[in-house]
């Protein structure tokens, strides 16, 4: 059964991928839902009893009439339709349901495909012609939406049918194998395609008179009363004749059709000023095609020229304007299969990945996506290599896959490019690529105003490198830009990867322009974070008069300004030295005198400095490990006494970076009191004393104290919170790690960096910002795996490896992809898995205790509650291995008491209420164990509040009212006394909500609740305001929401809490209790 996607009023419904779609938003459904709702759409206006919903949508099933009512409720909940009073759905008493909402566009069809008996059914990387009509997918929505169109019309209305798109998404195929079928179909072409006239103005404008081989067509339909016989007067209009139609046109009554492609080719390599004829003479001649009533005007252009055409035309718009977007995951599936299936060839499996072929080009397409002539090309060729109407794997990967294809046919064709057109690709290159924060290379978005701001040259380059699939363009806001199609073209294909290699120089200079203009951005353009070096200015501007590269306005102005700043400093320099250079002479004897006893004076100072620095050095590597850094106090600031009597400013050398450590350890042991203003005051000292030192010296020791100066500036702004500060700190703190790495060339540095990008990851997620952090960590992550390579015995590394994991993971929780982040916790459990099996760590025993109980969290608010359990068990297996290794540690004990709860509220969503409470027996068992021995703390108050409440929900569910009403009151009680409302919000929301529900099932009225539920409202509100990616918060948030009714809602949290995976199958969205 085919059911292609139709529209409920404005919601837009897409079967096959189970979704609806209303403003933009776009909600997953479940399959079954979606099938209940097309079987009530295909009988609109009927009456549909549970039976008949029973038997065609729960075929050989014996069901009751809870899951149909719940479908049927869910869809309301999607429509937002109200049972009361229905817009959509309206129950008939004692009968079933009928659907009375509007619905179009549903067509349910059982319609066998016509097998393909042709031969091959792709055409390559050529256009689809009419000849392969019956095997081009992919359009089949956008082609209905063409006919339902052109059903408003008849033959001998003027019609223009404008159809747009991207580069490569098949405006030509789209045309010749889905319209003119279509107009084939509805009689307005014959069988022969009679009476048709074709244009492709990319190939007429080879010609010398480009006009005139369209004209000759429209000519021989008989469009024309004559034909021009100098065409050289029809390119000048102000010397020739207006065209005029003939009247004694095609001998049919059907239209003749005009088909014009590749308009955009005009202005390919054409600028408008310069050629203005041609450009006037087609202008002229669409004005008369559509001037007529027994013509209808196709016409094909890349979106690129639309401002252009509209240009051309300002008073006329087209009948219907088609803009084909890039294909969507369906589309490109059924282009991958359906035409084989139809030739009759079959996939075979991959023995390695158990994967069909077409299931391993349809993942790399969905990851890489190549423009879609290359698929077909590659299809093609699949063909072609078929063995027994079969495609195997090998054949695939004959070409190295449909990237390895991609490549080759992209070398072939740039192969054909002329040297000088190569050239001027190399030059954009400078504005296509850059290097990234970590110094990655990455390819950049480059303004299509500035590319047109280029000259012709460079214009034309462009447009062929969209064409060959090589550049993409895109849009944003009405700003084109364009950009390299695939990110592996930086490390795939060698033409890039060779020019690379070649100007990897510039690009750091580059790079290094580009953040020393930021820092002094940052630094509100102070003039010292200028230039100090005349040196690097000439390197700059040598560099930017070769054309190596294009500086912003704000790096011409950070240049402008550092070269005003040392041209001053030289006239001022210079001045000095002569004054200097007479008063040297007089001071040469006093010197000679003074040198050696200051030399004898200078051998005790060093020796005094050097026991300072061994005593300074060892003691803070003997104490920083067991946390006692503050014993250090005292001789830290002894050793800055004794340099304030050396004139601090003029230290340099070991003295300057003896000193610099003193102010660091009395910065730390601050910070370990949380005194975090006067720490600030001792590592901007050190900022301060560094700044000009790290950029003129290449010593490590400075680099690396100015390093870490940034980085406890920017831990402090993190703590503070001053976000934006920390970002700055921490991107110089980044900055600097690469700097020391490549001073050094030591993997030391190299993880500092993965460090400096987690820092920047927290920096970025704190703000919400989740797609940078993600990038951070992602590029921490294989930092740390390129480490792992050489250092694979390092058990510290891969628990580094699993943390970034980790963090990843809480960014993807927060996006409501609770799967993506339970998979990447997996990944990290299985890392650390590694580590104990090897070593017997109990600190590792210890991670996988946590990272389980989250998984098991993530996996229960998914609603697989199976998963959660196992998980469950592991971190209760692993909690009771550490207690017994370690009876007196509490935080275990706390941990497990926990873990219990989770358990039984896996169990109580499972029904299993005996089970459930077993597991409370033994958290209760537990608290009174800590309670006992007096090491009870906030989070064993917590944990006691909640299993009051689970008690009180099992109490509920059992209908043992009194009971249920006694542990709820228990549980207020308690929480009164210990905990408080302001600090554990979502804990005394689910307390408030819990009593409520009790309340409501017993028949008691809960008003006299109201006032704490609207307290709790307003505080859970204030978080969420404050941190609107809580899921469990937004899920407190709507129940207290429809408890209280008459509540306006945040509509943003409700709709990221249902278009996430939180599916938690909680007792506050149960309907039923046991009798």
């Amino acid at each position: 059964m085919i059911i292609k996607p139709f529209f409920i009023e404005d919601y837009y419904v897409e079967p096959t991928t189970n979704q609806i779609s209303i403003d933009g938003r776009i909600v997953a459904v479940q399959p079954k839902v979606i099938e209940v709702l097309i079987y009530l759409c295909t009988n609109s206006g009927n009456v549909v009893t549970n039976q008949q919903l029973a038997e065609n949508c729960w075929e050989n099933q014996f069901i009751g009439d809870s899951p149909i009512h719940k479908c049927v409720a869910q869809i309301r909940k999607l429509l937002n339709d109200d049972a009361k009073s229905p817009k959509f759905i309206k129950t008939i008493p004692k009968k079933g349901y009928c659907f009375i909402g509007s619905v179009r566009g549903l067509e349910v069809t059982d319609k066998q495909l016509t097998p393909w008996l042709q031969g091959n059914p792709y055409p390559g990387d050529s256009p689809y012609s009419y000849k392969f009509k019956d095997v081009f997918f992919g359009r089949e929505q956008i082609i209905k939406q063409v006919h339902n169109h052109l059903e408003q019309f008849t033959a001998n209305q003027s019609l223009w049918l404008s159809i747009s798109a991207l580069a490569n998404c098949g405006k030509t195929s789209f045309i010749h194998a889905g319209v003119l079928p279509l107009l084939v179909n509805i009689g307005w072409l014959s069988e022969d395609l009679k009476p048709l006239v074709v244009c492709d103005i990319k190939q007429a404008l080879t010609e010398p008179s480009p006009l005139l081989p369209l004209l000759c067509q429209l000519n021989e339909v008989g469009l024309f009363d004559e034909i021009y016989s100098d065409i050289q007067l029809l390119d000048k209009l102000d010397k020739g004749k207006q065209i005029r139609f003939n009247t004694n046109r095609y001998s049919t009554d059907k239209p003749c059709v005009v088909v014009i492609d590749h308009i955009e080719a005009l202005w390919a390599d054409r600028d408008i000023n310069t050629h203005p004829t041609l450009i006037l003479s087609f202008s002229n001649l669409l004005e008369q095609l559509l001037c007529s009533t027994t013509c209808i005007l196709i016409t094909a252009n890349d979106e690129r020229a639309l401002p252009r055409l509209r240009h051309l035309l300002p008073s006329t718009k087209p009948s219907m304007a088609v803009e084909l977007p890039e294909f969507s995951s369906t589309e490109l599936i059924n282009i991958i299969q359906k035409p084989m299936s139809l030739a009759g060839i079959t996939y075979l499996l991959d023995d390695h990945s158990r994967e069909q072929v077409d299931s391993l080009i349809i993942q790399q397409i969905q990851l890489n996506p190549v423009p879609i002539y290359y698929l077909q090309g590659l299809l093609a060729h699949l063909y072609l290599a078929k063995q027994d109407n079969q495609i195997t794997c090998q054949s695939y990967l004959s070409f190295a896959g449909l990237t390895g294809y991609f490549i080759s046919q992209l070398d072939q064709k740039f192969s054909l490019f002329p040297d000088s057109d190569k050239e001027t690709f190399y030059q954009l290159l400078y504005q296509l690529v850059s290097l990234n924060h970590d110094g990655t290379v990455v390819s950049v978005i480059y303004s299509w105003a500035l590319a047109n701001g280029d000259n012709a040259s460079s214009i034309a380059v462009i447009n062929k490198c969209i064409d060959i699939g090589l550049l993409r363009y895109g849009k944003e806001e009405d700003k084109g830009y364009v950009y390299l199609s695939d990110e592996r073209l930086l490390t795939d294909w060698q033409v890039i990867v060779k020019w690379l290699k070649k100007h990897i120089a510039n690009l750091y200079i580059k790079h290094d322009l580009n953040l020393l203009t930021q820092r002094w951005l940052n630094h509100g353009q102070d003039e010292q974070y200028l230039l100090l070096s005349t040196n690097k200015l000439k390197q700059f501007n040598n560099t930017i008069t070769n054309k190596n590269i294009c500086p912003s306005d704000e790096e011409q102005s950070f240049l402008h300004a550092s070269s005003k700043k040392l041209n001053s400093q030289s006239r001022i320099k210079h001045t000095v030295i002569a004054g200097f250079f007479v008063c040297f002479l007089g001071l040469i004897g006093l010197t000679t005198t003074l040198l050696q006893r200051n030399n004898e004076l200078k051998e005790t100072q060093q020796s005094a400095e050097s026991l300072i620095s061994f005593i300074l050095v060892d003691l803070k590597e003997k104490l920083e490990p067991i946390g006692k850094l503050e014993l250090l106090d005292m001789v830290a600031q002894n050793t800055l006494e004794y340099f304030k009597l050396h004139a601090q400013h003029e230290l340099t050398g070991d003295n300057l970076y003896r000193w610099i450590s003193a102010l660091h350890i009395l910065g730390q042991v601050d910070i370990s009191k949380h005194n975090y203003q006067a720490a600030k005051q001792y590592f901007s000292k050190t900022l301060t004393i560094l700044e000009n030192e790290v950029l003129q010296v290449n010593d490590a020791r400075v680099l690396e104290q100015y390093m870490l100066a940034n980085y406890w500036l920017g831990y402090i702004a993190y703590i503070e919170p001053d976000y934006e500060l920390a970002r700055n700190y921490f991107t110089v703190y980044l900055e600097y790690t690469q700097k020391l790495y490549d001073l050094t060339e030591s993997s030391d540095w190299l993880l500092e960096k993965s460090y400096a990008l987690n820092n920047l990851g927290a920096v970025a997620e704190q703000v919400n910002d989740f797609m940078l952090a993600q990038s951070y960590y992602q590029s921490s992550y294989e930092i740390k795996l390129k480490l792992l390579q050489s250092m694979p015995q390092s058990y510290a590394l891969v628990l580094d490896i699993a943390d970034t994991r980790s963090w990843q993971s809480n960014i993807m929780a927060k996006q409501g992809k609770l799967a993506s982040a339970s998979d990447l916790l997996g990944q990290a459990l299985k890392q650390v898995k590694q580590i104990y099996q090897e070593t017997d760590d109990k600190a590792a025993l210890e991670y996988m205790s946590d990272i389980s109980h989250r998984i098991a969290m993530h996996e229960f608010n998914l609603g697989d509650s199976a998963e959660a359990l196992a998980y469950t068990l592991n971190t209760q297996q692993y909690l009771t291995e550490l207690i017994i290794n370690d009876a007196d540690n509490n935080i275990y004990i706390n941990d497990l008491i926990w873990s219990y709860l989770l358990h039984a509220k896996i169990f109580i969503s499972q029904e299993k209420l005996d089970q459930a409470l077993v597991q409370l027996e033994q958290t209760e068992t537990l608290i009174g164990q800590l309670k006992k021995q007096e090491k009870a703390n906030f989070k064993t108050d917590k944990s006691s509040v909640y299993r009051l409440i689970l008690h009180a929900q099992i109490m509920d569910i059992l209908a043992q009212k009194f009971s249920a009403q006694r542990s709820i009151e228990q549980a207020f009680s308690l929480f009164q006394q210990y905990l408080n409302q302001q600090r554990d919000i979502e804990l005394f929301a689910y307390l408030v909500a819990t009593k409520v529900k009790i309340l409501t099932n017993s028949g008691s009225d809960p008003a006299h609740m109201s006032s704490e539920m609207k307290s709790s409202l307003d505080i859970l509100t204030s978080q969420l305001t404050d941190n609107p990616y809580d899921l469990n918060a937004i899920f407190l948030y709507s129940t207290m929401i429809k408890q209280l009714g008459n509540q306006e809602a945040n509509l943003n949290w409700l709709n990221r809490l249902e278009a996430s995976d939180y599916r938690v199958n909680d007792y506050l969205v149960r309907t039923t209790t046991r009798n």
